[in-house]
């Protein structure tokens, strides 16, 4: 979800200001939601301006204050957590630039190719939990990965993607008129998609798992050191994982494409981008 903070841009707010509506909304478009891999957009080495700090993304009826002492205590537990972050390979509608979130997608056959990379950094590796969304093509990535870990696999519908609603299926071709989608691409952390999710609504049961599964990794009787978790999951989840986990580290910051392999904890300052 390659939308990024308004620094370090090259260009000014002048520039921007010169630019069309419809022009910036589509730059916006490909920058708010990273649906494709991010090599073959060379958009995506532009950031966007903004007139709202990013951190201002609200959880629920929750202030980011309120979630402080939450977040701390999550943050506590990294030191002893080594957390490996595979985000699924590529469907169809990631080739064909749709949005795609609650809908249950296969992998592309035609892609499989681009998990080598994962598959070989992970091979041979222990882990003491095993975790992916319910959606398939999680699951597959995980089989095409490491088959051998498919059984113990922990399948949770809060690791899914972004729910995209009515937008489901569709392309920014097909949505660049409707008023609500334009407000959403301008400020996706005050708008929502129709019949959809807020990035709110995502922050909080990305949370919640993370309360849940990272207490848990700590309770296991295991030789070790640091204790590994292996998460399979999309786009946007990944990405509120690193920004509730990492101090200083916000949704918009880095970058997760389809068949990356992203790592935390186990004394790391920041994420490592593996693969």
């Amino acid at each position: 979800m390659p939308r990024e903070r308004g620094t370090n841009l090259g260009l000014t707010a002048n520039t921007y200001r010169s630019i069309v509506r419809g022009e910036l909304r589509a730059v916006q478009h490909n920058l708010v939601w990273d649906l494709q891999s991010r090599e073959q957009e060379t958009v995506h080495s532009r950031k966007m301006p903004s007139s709202r700090p990013r951190d201002a993304v609200h959880s629920g009826n929750r202030s980011a204050s309120d979630l402080r002492p939450a977040l701390a205590a999550l943050q506590a537990r990294l030191p002893a957590a080594e957390l490996y972050l595979l985000r699924h390979g590529k469907t169809n509608w990631n080739l064909e630039r749709r949005y795609g979130g609650r809908t249950d997608l296969p992998l592309a056959a035609s892609e499989l190719h681009l998990l080598d990379p994962a598959r070989k950094r992970l091979a041979g590796m222990a882990f003491e939990a095993v975790y992916c969304s319910d959606l398939c093509r999680t699951y597959q990535t995980l089989e095409a990965v490491r088959p051998d870990l498919a059984e113990q696999a922990v399948r949770d519908t809060r690791l899914r993607e972004l729910d995209f609603g009515n937008w489901e299926g569709c392309t920014y071709e097909q949505l660049k008129h409707q008023a609500l989608y334009c407000a959403w691409l301008d400020e996706p952390e005050h708008h929502r998609p129709p019949e959809g999710e807020s990035i709110a609504q995502l922050r909080e049961r990305i949370r919640s798992f993370l309360e849940e599964a990272l207490p848990d990794l700590d309770q296991r009787g295991t030789q070790l050191t640091p204790r590994r978790m292996l998460i399979v999951s999309h786009g946007g989840a990944i990405r509120m994982m690193l920004s509730l986990l990492l101090t200083g580290h916000n949704f918009w910051d880095g970058d997760a494409p389809c068949g990356s392999l992203l790592a935390i904890g186990g004394g790391r300052p920041a994420y490592e981008r593996l693969v």
